[in-house]
C-alpha cells in the first residue's frame, strides 16, 4: 500500500469515531457532515433500505427519542480498500417510545458492526449489522410484542 493510500485509510478510520462520537451527542448535523454522503443508501438501522441523509437521520431521531441517554462506543475498526467495519457497542435506556415500543425504564447493550462503503471520504453505502433477537429479548414486553407480530 502506498503512502497516500495509508494516509487516507488512517483519515476514513479518524472519521469513523468521529461520527460515532457526534452520533454519542445526538449531533445528527455533525454525523452527517463527518463521513455521508448525500445519496447514502442505508440498510438495517430499521426494517427495509433506506435513501439519503434525511432517512438516515429519521431512523436515529427515533432511536434517540426512545433512548435518550443512547451512547456508542467504537469497540474496533477494519479497513479494506473501500470499505470500514465498524464494530460499536451503544448502550441507553429506553425511557420514551421507539416505534410501537412503549418505554420500560430498561438499560440495554446493543452491540452491532456497521459496514461502510466509501466513494473517496463520504460512505456511500451503510449497512448495519445487529442481533435483533438479542435486543428484543432485552425487553419481556418487546419479545412478547415481536412473537404476537409473528
Amino acid at each position: 500500500m502506498s503512502r497516500p493510500q495509508l494516509h487516507l485509510v488512517r483519515s476514513r478510520t479518524d472519521l469513523v469515531v468521529a461520527a460515532y462520537d457526534a452520533l454519542s451527542r445526538h449531533d445528527l448535523d455533525a454525523f452527517i457532515a463527518t463521513i455521508l454522503d448525500p445519496g447514502v443508501v442505508s440498510a438495517g438501522i430499521e426494517a427495509g433500505e433506506r435513501v439519503g441523509v434525511a432517512a438516515v437521520a429519521q431512523a436515529h431521531r427515533r432511536l434517540h427519542a426512545g433512548f435518550p441517554d443512547l451512547a456508542y462506543s467504537v469497540d474496533g475498526l477494519i479497513e479494506a480498500a473501500d470499505h470500514t467495519v465498524a464494530q460499536v457497542s451503544a448502550r441507553g435506556t429506553h425511557d420514551g417510545a421507539w416505534g410501537s415500543r412503549p418505554a420500560t425504564g430498561r438499560t440495554v447493550h446493543i452491540p452491532f458492526c456497521d459496514v461502510c462503503t466509501w466513494d473517496g471520504r463520504r460512505v456511500v453505502r451503510l449497512h448495519r449489522y445487529w442481533d435483533r433477537q438479542a435486543t428484543l429479548q432485552a425487553s419481556p414486553s418487546w419479545a412478547s410484542a415481536a412473537r404476537r407480530s409473528q
